[in-house]
């Protein structure tokens, strides 16, 4: 996603009213409404409903309370085929200059650097994650995570995002 991993679902939510930092706890359908519970007891009533967990996940959720809706997520989740990808999550010092924002990098081993704060979660700043390239990610599955850890690590320091002292 050329502008985050998040965009898709900042552009589905221009004009609505957004609450962060809320944990559904309850999904129902009546009649043309969703209905949506949270653990602080709060009910929202909306015509549609945006999912954006993983399939699995969807379908444990649903599990209870709408049951068909639930197999058929676990079918499709099933079709779906993963490949794993080397990530990074970088916490930079806290007089570090920051990195700035989303970045898409043409570089044969990180794709993306993108602020962990980009997810409305006030603990992650300078916290970063970096994606590296789904290529480079598939031929060094085999590498341990200390090993891309490093390897990723110096990389950033020769594109000059510089990681001393960083987590």
């Amino acid at each position: 996603v050329p502008a985050g991993i998040n965009q898709l679902a900042k552009n589905l939510s221009e004009g609505l009213s957004i609450y962060l930092e809320q944990t559904a706890t309850q999904v129902m359908r009546e009649q043309e409404f969703w209905q949506v519970q949270t653990s602080s007891g709060q009910v929202f009533k909306a015509p549609h409903l945006l999912i954006t967990c993983p399939l699995a996940q969807s379908a444990a959720f649903f599990s209870q309370t709408l049951p068909e809706l639930s197999a058929t997520l676990q079918a499709t989740a099933k079709q779906v085929e993963y490949e794993g990808q080397w990530t990074l999550l970088v916490k930079l010092p806290e007089n570090a200059e920051a990195w700035g924002d989303f970045k898409r990098l043409q570089h044969s081993i990180i794709a993306s650097i993108s602020p962990e704060a980009s997810k409305a979660r006030a603990l992650s700043q300078g916290t970063y994650v970096i994606q590296a390239d789904a290529s480079w990610s598939q031929a060094n599955m085999e590498l341990t995570a200390e090993n891309v850890s490093e390897l990723l690590s110096n990389e950033l320091n020769r594109l000059g995002f510089p990681i001393k002292g960083a987590t």
